[in-house]
């Protein structure tokens, strides 16, 4: 792909990321972002060292921090996420999602 003749130009004649360009960039980070951090509550609770309550209170703040985003509700722990609380989730319920989000490519 040739670069944009008309794409606006730095100092150094480098090209000049667009609005676009930087939005695609921090969608890429905060989704690789939210990542790691589901993967670190999946293998906190897989390894013992964390109750079902502990997960479901994470994936809320985390949710709830990423203004409830598609990034943050997509993944297997994000599909957790009752903005009520009624949903029971099960141990079985909560390991199969920490075990599905480990499953996953890391990005």
């Amino acid at each position: 792909m040739s670069p944009d003749q008309n794409a606006p130009r730095g100092e150094a004649g480098a090209g000049v990321p667009s609005d676009g360009d930087f939005d695609d960039g921090v969608r890429s980070e905060k989704v690789a972002w939210l990542d790691t951090v589901y993967r670190n509550v999946a293998r906190l609770y897989l390894d013992g060292r964390a109750s079902e309550r502990w997960v479901l209170e994470k994936v809320g703040e985390i949710v709830e921090d990423e203004v409830y985003s598609e990034a943050s509700t997509t993944p297997p722990l994000g599909q957790l996420y009752d903005p009520e609380g009624d949903s029971p989730r099960n141990a079985e319920v909560v390991r199969r999602a920490c075990q599905r989000q480990l499953d996953l490519p890391i990005t």
